[in-house]
């Protein structure tokens, strides 16, 4: 009959004993007898039973082929099944870390309402009779909301609470830089984005070819730059009229040194003429493009 009673969920947040601990706790049952009883419940009279306090022991007793001892109670709500579960656990030997991840597990409700209201008052008064920070609750809580499965290391004593917190702010962190670097991707390089989303490249990969993408374009820029500034210096008339400074320019120009003498030719030097006033032009749109961005900025017109 026993054996058919249920777990109240409140139990999980202390650990069961491992194997070596239950035959040793089954062995002492059956030669000197079950000494505490194992208290079972139900809640606001449902009729339903749960194991409030005792499940080591009744594994226990079923080893040692033992009937156990069950003693009954009544519970208002899972709320008063949670306070009485705590206050037996403030019997076991517990770090601080275990304690903080006993609590957050007894109250899971409060990892999405940032203990606020009626529940947080609870929290925190658990928090402060446990001897825990409120702090450290919710750093348990970070744990478990993201690593449920490492909750329960840090609930069992096998992982430090600190160490499993900074392992899941650096996983939330890679989480984060990785919906960063795809966020990216889709703003500036769309084609890689889609490769990645379909695994045909890792995200490594295609962050390193955006990289480099950008690395090229800085190049073609800075040569065009070169180009243009080195053109720029050569024709630009200074302090003589067009007329005079292209006198000096072609003073001592000689085809003969031009390494394709037939492009030499005024057809030639027309159409560069007309690709430097095509330059102009496109400047001048550019440049006014970027002052109406100035100047419908709002704030205090910038001095001219």
């Amino acid at each position: 009959m026993a054996a058919d009673i249920l777990i109240h969920p409140a139990t999980e947040c202390f650990r069961l004993m491992n194997e070596e601990e239950l035959a040793a706790l089954a062995a002492d049952i059956s030669e000197n007898g079950q000494t505490d009883p194992i208290i079972v419940g139900q809640v606001n009279g449902s009729g339903v039973e749960f194991v409030v306090d005792g499940r080591n022991r009744l594994k226990a007793c079923k080893i040692a082929g033992v009937e156990p001892k069950l003693e009954r109670r009544q519970f208002e709500s899972d709320d008063a099944v949670r306070a009485f579960v705590k206050s037996r656990g403030e019997r076991r030997d517990l770090t601080k870390g275990e304690r903080a991840m006993s609590l957050a597990l007894l109250y899971p409700a409060e990892m999405e309402t940032g203990g606020r209201g009626k529940k947080g008052s609870q929290s925190k008064r658990a928090a402060e009779t446990a001897g825990v920070s409120h702090r450290r609750i919710q750093e348990a809580r970070q744990v478990l909301k993201h690593a449920p499965d490492l909750a329960l290391a840090v609930r069992d004593g096998t992982v430090r609470l600190d160490d499993a917190l900074a392992r899941v702010q650096e996983e939330q962190k890679a989480i984060e830089n990785t919906e960063a670097s795809i966020a990216r991707l889709r703003a500036e390089a769309p084609d890689l984005a889609d490769l990645v989303v379909e695994e045909r490249l890792k995200l490594t990969e295609a962050i390193l070819t955006l990289d480099s993408r950008i690395t090229e374009a800085r190049r073609q820029q800075e040569t065009a730059t070169r180009v243009l500034r080195s053109i720029f210096d050569a024709i630009f008339p200074r302090g003589a009229s067009p007329e005079e400074w292209a006198e000096r320019l072609i003073a001592d120009v000689s085809s003969d040194f031009w390494v394709d003498p037939e492009e030499l030719s005024c057809k030639n030097l027309s159409a560069c003429a007309d690709v430097m006033r095509a330059i102009a032009k496109k400047y001048a749109i550019r440049e006014g493009a970027k002052r109406r961005m100035v100047l419908e900025r709002p704030g205090p017109l910038p001095a001219v």
